[in-house]
């Protein structure tokens, strides 16, 4: 089991918050202005999104920087969920073993894509 969840790294830390009544959801605009139609006043944020080891997963450095931070996190979430399960991920490599997950709605999207100067070869690859 795994999970990353507003103000929470983990599952455990998620747990207390709740236990404590730490209020999870703030009018934080560390990611989209206050003010747009489109964001709400008070949200519910990941902390440290942008933290990424893209060595351990064997990407390039510059893809992981394309990559939507959403990605990122759901694979460090899926592999801890491995470990979390007992299994080295490390054992899996060239079973039958099958992850499947999706993401949609990105708002890194018109970033990677649309506002770049230069092309950039890993914007849909990331």
């Amino acid at each position: 089991m795994s999970g990353r969840f507003p103000e929470s790294e983990n599952i455990h830390e998620y747990r207390d918050n709740l236990f404590n009544k730490k209020q999870m959801v703030t009018e934080n605009e560390t990611r989209w202005k206050a003010g747009l139609s489109n964001v709400p006043k008070r949200s519910g944020h990941i902390v440290d999104i942008n933290k990424f080891d893209a060595g351990y997963f064997g990407l390039h450095y510059r893809q992981a920087h394309f990559m939507d931070p959403g990605v990122r996190v759901i694979m460090e979430k899926v592999t801890e969920a491995v470990m979390d399960a007992g299994v080295n991920p490390s054992e899996l490599k060239g079973s039958r073993t099958g992850v499947f997950l999706g993401l949609c709605s990105s708002d890194v999207e018109n970033r990677s894509l649309m506002n770049q100067k230069v092309p950039q070869m890993f914007g849909i690859t990331g």
